[in-house]
């Protein structure tokens, strides 16, 4: 497949996956800060593992969203990674704009993403 049906379809994943990526991350820091550095209680922080793990959406379709967020992110990450050309002699770097610098941080990111995506998919 060639990089510019990569950037296409990393292009289209990319906004279905953000708003629930970052919600989920945010509120995953929000329970990790909260309990170790403000001592709060479980019951104080569970609201954030509500939303976290996507429990008001019931039994059933909770695990379906977690899998979809999952699939999502790591198609996004093999996409990407696909892209960011790491590997090349010579790196095109013709201007700095958002693109470039998000060539350059996103390898950065990616195996902790990586990690988190697939050890939170095998925990639900």
């Amino acid at each position: 497949m060639n990089p510019a049906r990569f950037r296409q379809i990393h292009r289209q994943i990319a906004p279905i996956v953000f708003i629930p990526l970052c919600l989920s991350a945010i509120t995953g820091i929000a329970y990790s800060l909260g309990k170790s550095w403000f001592h709060l209680t479980r019951e104080s922080t569970h609201i954030f593992m509500v939303i976290h793990e996507a429990e008001y959406l019931g039994k059933y379709l909770d695990s379906i969203y977690i899998l979809f967020l999952a699939l999502g992110l790591i198609s996004m990450i093999v996409t990407g990674l696909t892209m960011a050309r790491l590997f090349s002699k010579k790196p095109k770097i013709t201007k700095w704009n958002y693109r470039t610098m998000h060539r350059m941080t996103a390898p950065i990111f990616f195996l902790p993403l990586l990690v988190s995506a697939t050890t939170g998919l095998a925990y639900r």
